[in-house]
């Protein structure tokens, strides 16, 4: 991948700082006196450790958020004036697919947006037939969105800011919900998309593939812009830990790692923190309370009504232990859990514990991917 520098300015903030309602009147500022400009064609990484204000500064350069000090401007204009011509050109990509999809089909969400800006009925076809086909949802179209895995969300998500073709395309951790059998696929339709249209992004993202080849970034760090420059000089700040990971005693790892690329090589730099013991996943020394046979899946098939998502499967997973359950999106691995956790019938086949059948009802917990989905 090669990310070109833009020689004009696309989208510029001008001492810009933000707080939100319940805060107003108190410290700390979401934002405070960040100013930047991103050029045409140009891609920066922005980082920073949680609530350093990353998804905050993403909505103010949507425009869904204004200022409360200083100003942002988008190709000479000022977002301010909720103009609608500059809000077609800005796509932003939420960390949660399930908050901009709005379709009761994936054809009818991707369709959404078209419409909205009034293009022909013969190029919404041909738009969703194009990108449908980039993101493998051509077999999807007239499936029900909430009937999609959560991966398979983010790629129609992704595929919904895409089509309207944005100028500046602001990415809020795109890839959270990604396997690493489609990251890199991803990863390609973007560039390739960006030197097409000559689209300017804004990156988002923890993961060391979506970063490696960024040139220039932006770190914030407690609503500050801490640093606005190129990888090489990032690397070699020694505040980089503590702007990029939270408090020490937060933390469950003992390293970060940072990639960064010199030329055609990768390198790697370790930047040690100061974390306390934990245990994690460990046997505990008492014998578990989890049925000591484990669970034993036999014929399993599950799904959603009429759509069976796996079929005649057979495994087991064992008491007091760390067991994993890894596939490319869209295979059933959460369906399989939420079945295993009782909140999906069994539609064939039986589910035991310790050669009786498998009651899950106050002996399983569920986390899902999306906090808010426990949040009631």
């Amino acid at each position: 991948m090669v990310f070109l520098y833009g020689k004009t300015q696309l989208l510029r903030f001008n001492n810009v700082s933000f707080t939100y309602p319940q805060n107003q009147g108190k410290e700390p500022f979401a934002l405070r006196g960040v100013s930047f400009s991103l050029g045409h064609g140009e891609i920066a990484g922005l980082l920073g450790a949680s609530g350093s204000g990353k998804s905050t500064l993403s909505r103010l350069a949507a425009g869904l958020l204004l200022p409360q000090e200083g100003s942002i401007f988008f190709d000479g204009l000022d977002l301010s004036s909720r103009s609608l011509e500059i809000h077609r050109k800005i796509g932003l990509l939420f960390q949660s697919p399930d908050q901009q999809i709005i379709g009761t089909t994936v054809k009818e969400d991707l369709a959404f947006g078209l419409e909205n800006i009034g293009l022909s009925p013969t190029e919404i076809d041909r738009r969703i037939s194009n990108i449908a086909s980039q993101f493998g949802l051509i077999d999807l179209l007239e499936t029900p969105p909430h009937l999609l895995s959560g991966g398979v969300k983010q790629e129609l998500a992704l595929a919904g800011v895409m089509i309207m073709e944005p100028c500046l395309l602001i990415l809020d951790e795109p890839t959270s919900n990604l396997d690493p059998w489609f990251l890199p696929r991803f990863l390609d339709l973007l560039e390739k998309f960006r030197l097409q249209k000559g689209v300017s992004l804004l990156f988002i993202s923890p993961h060391s593939e979506t970063i490696r080849h960024i040139q220039r970034f932006l770190v914030l760090s407690e609503g500050k812009l801490v640093f606005d420059g190129n990888s090489r000089t990032l690397w070699e700040k020694e505040e980089l830990g503590s702007w990029l990971l939270d408090a020490p005693e937060k933390n469950l790892l003992d390293k970060f790692l940072v990639p960064f690329s010199k030329g055609t090589d990768v390198h790697e730099k370790k930047i040690q923190v100061t974390a306390p013991e934990i245990e994690l996943f460990r046997r505990p020394a008492e014998a578990p309370t989890f049925p000591q046979g484990g669970l034993k899946i036999q014929n399993l098939s599950a799904g959603y009504g009429k759509n069976i998502v796996l079929s005649e499967i057979d495994g087991e997973f064992f008491p007091g232990r760390l067991n994993l359950v890894v596939g490319p999106m869209g295979v059933g691995k959460t369906t399989l859990l939420l079945t295993l956790g009782g909140s999906l019938p069994i539609l064939k086949g039986k589910i035991e514990a310790d050669n009786c059948e498998w009651k899950p009802v106050g002996r399983a917990c569920i986390a899902f991917q999306n906090p808010e989905d426990l949040f009631f």
